[in-house]
């Protein structure tokens, strides 16, 4: 993501209810929280400052999100955005793989083997 698209997003963002607890403004928040996540190398921190909001609330709406993006409400309210920002072309960031970030991949790997019972078969 170039410097004019982010400028794009802050502009956007600037014009959101950041405040308002309602799902079609949450849904549009955490999609946007992902765009800036796989689109840039912005740390949980930075992101969290556009939306006046700590890393944890990042973390948090991302975590949320990988469960709403099935959802029919979701689609709905997160439309106009998707067509502004579209995340296709952010596939190809070096932060990722196939759309998924690598250092999450890679640490839910780790709590696996970490957490997972030793096999018993012989």
């Amino acid at each position: 993501m170039n410097n004019s698209e982010l400028e794009r997003v802050q502009d956007y963002i600037k014009h959101m209810e950041l405040h308002n607890r309602k799902d079609e403004y949450k849904f549009k928040r955490y999609y946007l929280m992902k765009y800036l996540r796989e689109g840039t190398n912005l740390s949980l921190s930075s992101i969290g400052s556009y939306f006046l909001k700590d890393h944890a609330t990042v973390m948090n709406g991302l975590k949320r999100l990988q469960v709403l993006e099935g959802c029919i409400d979701y689609q709905l309210h997160t439309n106009e955005v998707s067509i502004r920002f579209p995340m296709d072309g952010l596939l190809v960031n070096s932060k990722s793989f196939n759309g998924n970030n690598i250092s999450n991949s890679l640490r839910q790997l780790e709590r696996q083997l970490l957490f997972s019972k030793p096999s018993l078969a012989i």
